[in-house]
């Protein structure tokens, strides 16, 4: 419970497996099902891997009468 997130590239039912567990209490995952993935080239360091990467988050703060 006190991991915030999972990555995991593995086998498909590995993957499946994290999935399922992960949604007991919302936890984050990023998983491939088995499917290859270049990190070295333009896939691994993209927009994907950033979004994965990072979480933002807003705060209202009520201020006032």
């Amino acid at each position: 419970m006190d991991v915030d997130a999972v990555w995991s590239f593995s086998s498909n039912p590995l993957s499946t497996l994290i999935e399922a567990e992960a949604a007991a209490n919302l936890k984050r995952t990023w998983v491939n099902h088995g499917r290859a993935r270049n990190w070295i080239g333009a896939e691994g360091e993209g927009r994907t891997f950033l979004a994965q990467a990072t979480e933002v988050k807003t705060v209202w703060v009520p201020y006032g009468e």
